[in-house]
Parts: C-alpha cells; sequence; structure tokens
C-alpha cells in the first residue's frame, strides 16, 4: 500500500534537501499499480524519469503540519495504459478532467516542507510500498524515481 513522507537524503546533489516521497507497491491495490503503470508514458532525465504534466502531476497542500498528496492523471492516459478506469472516480481537485489514482497524507514539520522543491518523487518499491524501501531503491541506483510536477497552469 503507498505511503507519503517528507524525507532527506533523497538528492545526491542536495542530500540535506527534504523532498516529498511517494512510494506505491507494484503489486499493490489499483491506485498503486495505476501509478505504476504510469510511469511508462516517463520520459528519461539525468537519472530520474519526467511524467509530463500534460499527462499527471501531484497535487498537494498543507493543514497545519497535515500534508496531502493527490497523484492524478488524465483519464485519456489511464485508457491508453490499459488501466481499469471503473476504478478511479474521484477527480483532480485543479482539473475536473483528471481522476485521482491516489489520495496519501502524512504529518510534516511546516518549516521543512517550506524548504521542498514543488517536484513530488514517486518510486514503486517492493517490500509494501514503503518510503525507506523507496529510498533504498533511489540511493542504491537500482531504479531512477519518477519526478511529478505541480499541477498545470
Amino acid at each position: 500500500m503507498a505511503e507519503v513522507r517528507l524525507r532527506t537524503g533523497v538528492d545526491p546533489d542536495a542530500p540535506e534537501e527534504p523532498v516529498v516521497v511517494v512510494a506505491v507497491d507494484p503489486l499493490g491495490p489499483p491506485g498503486d499499480r495505476a501509478v505504476v503503470r504510469l510511469g511508462e508514458t516517463c520520459h528519461e532525465g539525468d537519472g530520474v524519469w519526467y511524467l509530463a504534466r500534460a499527462d499527471g502531476w501531484a497535487e498537494r497542500r498543507l493543514d497545519g503540519t497535515r500534508l496531502t498528496v493527490d497523484v492524478v492523471c488524465h483519464r485519456s492516459v489511464l485508457a491508453r495504459l490499459e488501466v481499469e478506469l471503473d476504478d478511479f472516480d474521484e477527480r483532480s481537485e485543479v482539473d475536473p478532467e483528471a481522476v485521482r489514482l491516489l489520495r496519501l497524507s502524512t504529518e510534516v514539520d511546516p518549516a521543512e516542507y517550506a524548504r521542498a522543491p514543488v517536484a513530488t518523487v514517486v518510486v514503486a518499491a517492493s517490500g509494501g510500498g514503503t518510503v525507506d524501501e523507496a529510498v533504498r531503491v533511489i540511493v542504491s541506483g537500482l531504479e531512477w524515481p519518477t519526478v511529478y510536477g505541480p499541477p498545470p497552469t
């Protein structure tokens, strides 16, 4: 099952920078599996995969110390990937044409969160999709993370 946390040590070029990390389980529930499939649409970057914001993005909001992250994408992308659309009936808060694949929440230090970049790092992690496993995978270089930008404007 997916998990989100604010972690340091993710970016080797800025190890002290906190990063919002979402870990998904490739064998987990439909939302996790859909996020893994969405990774097939990404393009290669400098040691990472980038998801085009025309396909999907991460919507983040902070209420006090509660960070909520919604991973969303357009229905047409899911259809191309042959993902069961009936599993996703919640809509994006930014674009009603996009559907929410996951909603995850965690407690964060607001001052630390304010230092985080706007991008969200997503990685498929074995072991139930934990962030600790995801960070191990990223740091080891065994798998590149996917970078989700903020919602398109």
